[in-house]
């Protein structure tokens, strides 16, 4: 039986005391699922908002050790990909194609809930002659200054970053890859977090 993380944000200590707390950057877009979303989500809520581009390491990573880890009801997490929301669902698609051959390759389950294409239209170039390369700038990487892909930001119920994290860690085991994604954002206490019973 799989054991699950459990991340509780009551037990957050503090900010990192460097990041001067700003607004998330104003967005509207929608999701896979056709729901409209914007900034009015992190109401109530505290958010985990990851950027990234689909058939990233890096990101492949991250969402193979987040689909195994259990959060309190309490968080969110929302998933802005520099790419379409069709590409997204191919991504999703039990069959085999360019994008869910990614998922199969990473053993990914297909994406579900705040999961964003930010791109309404696909780039595609072809300067080799059969290579493929999917270009889809990111306008809210570009509000936060970011090229890395994941970031992640948490944002806490009024809008406002509270910590982030640039790419993530490969090596080492899930548990200290999520570790230091927290310990760089949230400071989580790390000493809570190690010693709290995993749930079954």
């Amino acid at each position: 039986m799989k054991m699950f993380h459990i991340i509780l944000f009551p037990l957050i200590l503090f900010c990192l005391s460097a990041q001067k707390e700003k607004p998330f950057p104003t967005f509207q877009y929608t999701s896979i699922e056709g729901a409209t979303i914007n900034n009015s989500i992190f109401t109530g809520k505290e958010s985990m908002v990851i950027l990234g581009r689909l058939g990233c390491y890096p990101l492949m990573l991250l969402l193979k050790d987040l689909q195994d880890t259990t959060f309190s009801p309490e968080i969110q997490t929302i998933l802005i990909l520099e790419d379409t929301n069709q590409q997204i669902l191919d991504f999703n698609s039990p069959t085999s194609n360019l994008f869910s051959r990614i998922r199969f390759k990473y053993k990914l389950n297909p994406l579900m809930g705040n999961v964003i294409g930010e791109c309404e239209k696909e780039k595609i170039t072809y300067p080799k002659g059969d290579t493929l390369i999917l270009n889809h700038p990111s306008i809210l990487a570009k509000k936060l200054k970011t090229n890395d892909s994941p970031s992640t930001y948490f944002v806490n119920s009024q809008g406002v970053i509270e910590g982030s994290f640039k790419g993530y860690v490969k090596g080492g085991s899930k548990k200290f890859r999520l570790q230091t994604l927290f310990a760089g954002t949230i400071r989580v206490d790390k000493n809570v977090y190690e010693q709290r019973p995993a749930s079954k």
